[in-house]
């Protein structure tokens, strides 16, 4: 059992493994302690469980998933949300102590001391050095947390309501023994896809590595978690709420472009062709704040070598050393900035003359290659909708005075 901090407050080793999980928590030592009431848990407190365990008063697991209510959905959500407190528990362990990673060749009694050992070395770790032992998660969870990613983005980039920029890129490796054809792409190499999504500051908040290159790049999205949680609005993104100074609520969005699918939650820009002034002035702002993922992209590819040419590694192999890259990247623009990336590192715009001076990185040699643009991946009449509820928004209230410097040079 873990707190909200996920520290373990009680653990108990050596049951047998033939045993089932109620057998298990039957005859541990927490489970009679509930029955005699003898933990000290306040009168109306309770212990968040799954479906291993039996439902109590003071014990409680979700509805079964099948026929349930809009309340019982709900409920199933906010509980999974804490008792996924300890699966991170246990995740971590795994995750920092390598004997976890393989069947533990000792004998049991020595093992009950290992797992003690190791439970309360991670309490320690992670009461006196949180920061390092484990660090904040990238990906926002609560409302609160996603606030405060779209205010970036509506002060940085003059963007309200995005909460992320979304791209992918192929990443291209040495074709695998017998296994070439998944990987042979579009551009008739061979790649893994990196999926990513970024903040406002150019740091990845959710990265997806490792599908094959054959896949379109719409069924790349379509799998990853991202996507399904999207669609099932499990992140706890904000409701609909409308822009600054206008009425009508329209929901937090994610930037792309025309490799994905619109939707009322993805932007994406007009079709290029017989665009009126407005569309002209949204492509300009959406494709403005999602520079952030060419960047961030871009930047990594030019500081780790590895990155620019086809990988000769395992795949497994590649897509720890790629998504060890993304972390990195992430430390280094928290921790020296200054160094990892100065200013010239990234495009800078200059609003007297409407140009885009293009970051450092576009000058070395790319080993990650775009995904395949389709055009004809247009949105339905929802996306539309929000689409024209921004067009109007950065044409009257959402206005900047540079914006029209940036039209003319793009389109005249």
């Amino acid at each position: 059992m873990v707190d909200a901090d996920y520290c373990f407050t009680y653990i108990d080793v050596g049951g047998n493994g033939r045993a089932s999980d109620s057998a298990i928590f039957r005859d541990s030592t927490l489970n009679i302690a509930m029955e005699h009431n003898t933990l000290g848990m306040p009168k109306n407190g309770v212990i968040v469980g799954d479906d291993a365990f039996p439902l109590r008063s003071n014990l409680l697991k979700p509805y079964s998933k099948t026929g349930l209510s809009d309340v019982e959905k709900i409920f199933n959500y906010r509980l999974s949300r804490a008792r996924r407190v300890v699966e991170n528990a246990f995740g971590v362990l795994v995750w920092r102590f390598r004997v976890f990673s393989r069947p533990i060749d000792l004998k049991p009694e020595t093992i009950d001391k290992v797992i003690w050992a190791t439970c309360s070395l991670h309490n320690w770790l992670r009461k006196t050095h949180p920061g390092n032992y484990l660090p904040q998660q990238a990906m926002p969870c609560t409302e609160e947390e996603w606030l405060q990613k779209s205010q970036q983005f509506a002060e940085k980039w003059n963007f309200p309501h995005c909460i992320g920029a979304l791209d992918g890129k192929h990443v291209l490796i040495k074709a695998p023994k017998q296994r070439g054809s998944l990987y042979h792409n579009y551009e008739g190499t061979h790649s893994v896809v990196l999926m990513a999504l970024a903040d406002a500051e150019y740091k990845f908040q959710y990265i997806n590595v490792g599908c094959f290159g054959r896949i379109s790049d719409g069924g790349v999205f379509n799998a990853c978690s991202l996507s399904n949680k999207l669609a099932d609005n499990s992140l706890g993104i904000p409701t609909p709420r409308p822009l600054p100074g206008r009425t009508k609520p329209v929901p937090f969005v994610i930037v792309a472009d025309d490799a994905f699918a619109m939707k009322s939650y993805i932007m994406k820009p007009y079709a290029f062709r017989n665009l009126h002034g407005e569309q002209r002035i949204f492509n300009y702002r959406l494709s403005r704040a999602r520079r952030i993922i060419e960047n961030a992209f871009g930047l990594p590819s030019a500081r780790f070598r590895i990155l620019r040419r086809p990988i000769e590694l395992g795949v497994e192999k590649l897509i720890h050393v790629v998504s060890a890259i993304c972390v990195l990247h992430n430390f280094l623009m928290t921790r020296s900035k200054r160094l990892y990336a100065p200013y010239g590192s990234f495009d800078v715009e200059n609003h007297e003359t409407g140009t885009i001076e293009p970051g450092e990185w576009r000058q070395s040699i790319q080993g990650l290659v775009d995904l395949h643009v389709n055009p004809h991946l247009r949105g339905n009449l929802e996306a539309k909708d929000v689409q024209r509820e921004f067009t109007e928004y950065f044409h009257q209230e959402g206005e900047v005075p540079w914006q029209y410097k940036y039209i003319l040079n793009i389109y005249y």
